[in-house]
């Protein structure tokens, strides 16, 4: 599931299903990268060349519940939940 917002509808939430096989190793990136590639390109969230360094921080989000960089995060569970780290939302996950 993935809090979206965007500032003409306020807060809504979507769900997507990602083909995973069951022993890759992959990212919080990596999901929102397939949604954005291949199911939704209208999903906001922040990426860069750079990213997966865990150098700047901005690709951080609520994951779970809990605050983590989107590009270290391991996607290891069924069901992950994306939220916006705060409340400063520009749209979708991106926050300032």
């Amino acid at each position: 599931m993935v809090q979206r917002f965007d500032q003409k509808t306020g807060k809504f939430q979507q769900n997507y299903i990602v083909p995973v096989e069951e022993n890759d190793e992959v990212s919080v990136m990596d999901l929102l990268e397939y949604i954005y590639q291949n199911l939704d390109d209208s999903l906001a969230f922040f990426h860069h060349a750079a990213c997966r360094q865990a150098a700047c921080g901005k690709c951080g989000m609520r994951i779970n519940g809990k605050t983590g960089l989107s590009c270290k995060v391991k996607a290891d569970c069924d069901e992950i939940n994306l939220e916006p780290v705060n409340d400063k939302i520009v749209r979708d996950l991106v926050c300032h």
